[in-house]
Parts: C-alpha cells; sequence; structure tokens
C-alpha cells in the first residue's frame, strides 16, 4: 500500500514532462500552422497536423516571417540562429510560452520556447 502511495503522490505528477508535445499543443489555439526547430517528433506532427514543418532554426524564422498567425516551436540549441534570422529580417518574435521537460525518445533535456511574430493582434 505504501508503495501504491508513493507512486500515485511522487512519480506520477512529474511524469508530465514527459509529454512536450501535448504541452506545446495545448499552448497553441487549435489549427495554428507551425514549425518546429529541432524538435522533430512525430507526436507534434500528429497533435498540430501535417502541415506542421520541421527545419532548423532560421527556417523556423522564415516561416514566422511569411506565415501570418503562425508559430515557431524552437528547441533551445536553435535559439541563436532562429534570434539572427529574426534579426536579419528586422523583426521580433514573442515568446508564447516555454515547455521544459525530457525528450525520452533522446534521452536528453528539452528546452522548448514558442513564438509568435510580434505586433500580432
Amino acid at each position: 500500500m505504501l508503495t501504491y502511495a508513493g507512486v500515485f503522490q511522487l512519480v506520477l505528477p512529474r511524469l508530465d514532462r514527459l509529454w512536450l508535445s501535448e504541452r506545446v499543443a495545448e499552448a497553441l489555439p487549435p489549427d495554428t500552422l507551425a514549425a518546429a526547430a529541432g524538435f522533430h517528433e512525430p507526436s507534434l506532427v500528429f497533435l498540430l497536423g501535417t502541415a506542421t514543418r520541421l527545419t532548423d532554426g532560421a527556417g523556423a524564422a522564415r516561416f514566422l516571417l511569411t506565415t501570418p498567425g503562425a508559430a515557431a516551436i524552437v528547441e533551445s540549441a536553435e535559439e541563436p540562429e532562429f534570434d539572427a534570422t529574426l534579426a536579419a529580417a528586422g523583426s521580433k518574435a514573442r515568446l508564447v510560452t516555454i515547455v521544459d521537460g525530457l525528450n525520452y525518445s533522446r534521452g536528453r533535456p528539452a528546452t522548448l520556447r514558442v513564438w509568435e511574430l510580434a505586433g500580432k493582434p
């Protein structure tokens, strides 16, 4: 009985760190077009739709610049390229949310930032 209590109170509440794609999808309005840089998991495409573009940081920035109402999901390693591409275009992005967790398919921690183009109504 004590083992079950420990599992339900200590282990299960922390499992949400494994569900990065679900947490990203919850942060976006339905039918939002998105580009993912550095986080290319099938579950993300399944949740956001087959129009989801898998790219790098520069590609995610270009996607934001050319797709009205779009979102960019950028893994921390792709942030410098993402920022540089936006800066070169004279644009800025607004942070929607940060999703921290464990990319269990890669076996490493991951930090995803969800962005939209600044100035969006």
